[in-house]
């Protein structure tokens, strides 16, 4: 079994389609061309991982709102 396998379930499909995109860049072109397709590739990744740490923030927030507004509405719903 291969250890990144586990981390392959874990993409989102948008994820696995650019993944799958980046290797039909793969193979048919010449060195400089695939080595230009990986570079690109890096780039639109690193961008993305950059968007997604701005975002955990907002979302950690929103998380914790709601688990305390959940929390406080079974509350209301038990005591009655």
């Amino acid at each position: 079994r291969y250890p990144y396998t586990d981390y392959f379930g874990r993409l989102t499909k948008e994820d696995k389609e650019e993944f799958a995109r980046f290797g039909e860049s793969l193979g048919y072109l010449d060195v400089e061309m695939q080595k230009n397709a990986m570079k690109l590739y890096l780039k639109e990744l690193e961008q993305k991982i950059e968007y997604l740490q701005k975002e955990i923030p907002q979302k950690r927030k929103l998380y914790q709102s709601l688990g305390v507004m959940g929390g406080i509405f079974l509350l209301i719903l038990l005591w009655q």
